[in-house]
């Protein structure tokens, strides 16, 4: 899967002095958080961005051929006790709620956002966890996830039937003597053994 970009975004990274940023956008029942992993608040695509050290470290953002599913950790600082209760609160405040990332690069020299941000990951997020490392930081982990289907919460999104086919391509029969193959298995015979 390849990205359009823009000319300003091209020339800013093929130059050797460049920072990135990520905007990170989490969709709550309550509202939208939008931070970043920048040391300041910023002003970008229209909305303020929250800085200060909110954010710690994003999981590797990968490209899917196949659009097959994929999983990112955020984590975020523990300091903050509305972080602890997103933790410790009810899932159903963030569970399969939308979150979104734009990757932004930054000029070196200027320290502005160079050409416009791109969309890297748009997905839901999952699980919240809070760990300690052996400095005794703690930090609170979002796990995001994003395409194939969610077998857990659907485990019948797996499975069409006629109904849903005839639905969706109305006229078609491809689904129609599943439930029959299913039921009733057949022995099939093969051509040598039929010769015999």
């Amino acid at each position: 899967m390849s990205l359009s970009t823009d000319t300003s975004w091209d020339s800013a990274a093929a130059s050797g002095a460049v920072g990135v940023l990520y905007l990170i956008e989490l969709q709550f029942t309550g509202g939208t958080q939008r931070l970043t992993n920048w040391p300041v608040d910023l002003q970008a695509l229209g909305q303020t961005w929250l800085g200060v050290g909110t954010v710690c470290e994003v999981g590797e953002l990968r490209e899917s051929e196949d659009g097959g599913y994929q999983k990112l950790d955020i984590s975020l600082t523990q300091v903050k006790n509305a972080y602890l209760a997103l933790a410790l609160g009810s899932v159903e405040t963030y569970q399969n709620q939308p979150c979104r990332i734009w990757v932004a690069l930054v000029n070196a020299s200027t320290y502005q956002i160079t050409g416009a941000p791109l969309l890297r990951f748009a997905g839901v997020m999952d699980q919240v966890k809070i760990s300690r490392s052996d400095a005794q930081v703690g930090k609170v982990t979002m796990a995001c996830q994003t395409g194939a289907y969610d077998v857990r919460s659907n485990p019948a999104a797996l499975r069409m039937t006629q109904a849903q086919h005839s639905a969706r391509h109305p006229g078609e029969t491809g689904f129609k003597y599943i439930n029959d193959l299913i039921a009733k298995p057949q022995q099939w015979l093969s051509k040598k053994f039929q010769q015999v």
